[in-house]
């Protein structure tokens, strides 16, 4: 069959029934009651579907189609930010979801409270280099900056804490298994 005979659909339709198949997070495996669609590491909003939005066949639809990740609100908001200058969020989360028992709203606040925390300290200039010379980045953080907020930030950095042990923990193993 011809290009031209086809049957085209929009692809707000097809978009559609693709977010009401969705039952879970690919990232975090969590049961969806709304879905946010990526596509191309940017979130597929409003705007951007006007942008894209045109008469496409199933073929077409094929090929979109393997490039969308549909994703809990959370995870979204993770992997369609601008990384972090002083923390890896993207791995802090992978770590809360797979290896710690952290509610959603908890893992929510710590990656809300890191990335304001980074913000922070891009505006003060704080070395980067600094986090790495002692053994808690939160010990660093405080004793460099006495009059920050620490309650605020406490338990963030401390989970932040655990996670970098976690990581050191784990590349340990991998060299010796080699």
């Amino acid at each position: 069959m011809s290009q031209s005979a086809r049957k085209k659909l929009l692809l707000s339709r097809y978009l559609k029934d693709f977010k009401h198949k969705q039952s879970h997070c690919s990232n975090c495996d969590k049961s969806l009651d709304r879905v946010s669609l990526v596509y191309q590491s940017k979130p597929l909003n409003k705007k951007m579907l006007e942008y894209l939005d045109r008469k496409i066949d199933e073929e077409t639809w094929e090929s979109i189609q393997s490039e969308l990740i549909p994703l809990c609100r959370f995870c979204s908001e993770v992997f369609c930010k601008p990384p972090a200058h002083y923390f890896n969020i993207k791995s802090f989360t992978r770590y809360l979801i797979d290896q710690t028992e952290v509610q959603y709203s908890t893992m929510r606040e710590y990656v809300i409270r890191l990335r304001r925390l980074d913000e922070l300290l891009i505006t003060r200039h704080y070395p980067s280099e600094r986090l790495a010379e002692k053994e808690s980045v939160q010990q660093q953080i405080c004793s460099d900056i006495p009059n920050l907020e620490q309650n605020t930030y406490r338990s963030a950095l401390r989970k932040y804490d655990q996670f970098l042990d976690w990581q050191k923990n784990l590349s340990r193993e991998t060299a010796l298994m080699l």
